[in-house]
């Protein structure tokens, strides 16, 4: 089947007039006070969101789906995923605390929803799971910490560590090619693989994380945890026989902000103006209204439901956020930090769009 971009259908310019606004909220099966807590599961909240709407849209249906089941596969249990986080974190700063990385990309999230199926929210209630998950990410971590603190005090402290990292960093200025030898004094080549590789390596084995969760088997943690085996796989092919066909598309945008958000104001309307609920990956850095004034760099994904216009014509985005009711607005200053937008098309809107 040919492929289909998300801009031929979403293409600037092909309405004839542009709506004053549009309210999408009615597509989804709750009020958006859904809550991600202390995970960094934003990616799958939306994810989760965006492929409830496109089942509203399609069999009418209101089916709250589970961020629980999604989180587990496409997170906890995949090797490769906590791979590429340990040699993420502590890259920059050895002398950091080794956190937990738990972001992704909606884009992926929703192929491998649409692929595998998702269960009911009902069978694996997010509630349930983030407790326990919190409970082992604060066990595991205090043994990272302490683990850190060993390796740390034997490369000859933070200073130490810090300056190393600086000599590799002129080493690599000056052309070096074998920076490490460079620095002799340094440990670094072994504090990632012990600190962070054991420990968050361990998060990989789902066996693992249930046996240590309550002291339970594998078998009486799953179902305890993650639902009855048997009705989370009748969920999953119940789910994907009703959005096997649908799509996932996606526009990528430069966030250098010379257009002033233009290119994603475009992408943006044009999906909403067509009853299309998107997620939009946004940089939050330094903004008050989300709570992050004073960071440097904060990326979030979240779901888009609407807009609005002001006397003026500028627009204002409708959030539907997972942090428990927070949802703040994004106006149109802010659009040139949108990064991605992503839409679930249904098989009749994706035909359309031929």
């Amino acid at each position: 089947m040919r492929a289909l971009a998300l801009a031929a259908l979403l293409a600037p310019g092909a309405l004839a007039a542009a709506p004053g606004a549009a309210d999408l909220s009615a597509q989804f099966p709750d009020a958006a006070t859904r809550n991600q807590g202390a995970t960094g599961g934003c990616h799958i909240f939306t994810t989760v969101s965006l492929i409830e709407a496109a089942l509203y849209r399609r069999h009418g249906l209101h089916l709250p789906l589970s961020e629980a089941d999604l989180f587990v596969r496409k997170v906890v249990s995949d090797p490769d995923y906590y791979d590429r986080a340990r040699k993420a974190v502590g890259a920059d700063d050895a002398a950091a605390a080794y956190s937990f990385v738990e972001g992704g990309s909606p884009y992926e999230d929703i192929s491998f929803a649409l692929k595998n199926g998702v269960a009911k929210a009902a069978t694996a209630p997010w509630s349930a799971f983030a407790a326990r998950y919190d409970a082992y990410k604060k066990k595991r971590k205090s043994e990272i910490e302490a683990e850190r603190g060993k390796v740390v005090a034997a490369a000859g402290g933070v200073e130490q560590i810090k300056e190393d990292y600086a000599a590799i960093g002129r080493a690599e200025a000056a052309g070096g090619t074998d920076y490490f030898a460079s620095v002799a004094r340094s440990n670094l080549r072994r504090i990632e693989p012990k600190i962070v590789g054991r420990h968050l390596a361990a998060l990989a084995s789902f066996r693992e994380f249930l046996d240590q969760v309550e002291g339970r088997s594998p078998d009486e943690a799953e179902a305890l945890l993650h639902g009855d085996p048997k009705r989370l796989a009748a969920d999953r092919a119940s789910v994907r026989t009703m959005t096997g066909p649908f799509r996932v598309r996606k526009l990528d945008f430069k966030t250098d902000c010379k257009d002033k958000g233009a290119a994603q104001k475009a992408g943006l309307l044009a999906a909403l103006d067509r009853g299309i609920p998107v997620t939009v990956a946004m940089e939050l850095g330094g903004l008050k209204e989300w709570g992050q004034e004073r960071a440097k760099s904060a990326r979030h994904a979240f779901t888009i439901t609407g807009y609005a216009r002001d006397a003026a014509g500028a627009v204002t985005l409708k959030s539907r956020n997972s942090w428990g009711g927070d949802n703040p607005d994004v106006p149109e200053s802010r659009f040139c930090r949108i990064s991605r937008v992503v839409a679930v098309l249904t098989d009749k809107e994706y035909a359309r769009g031929k």
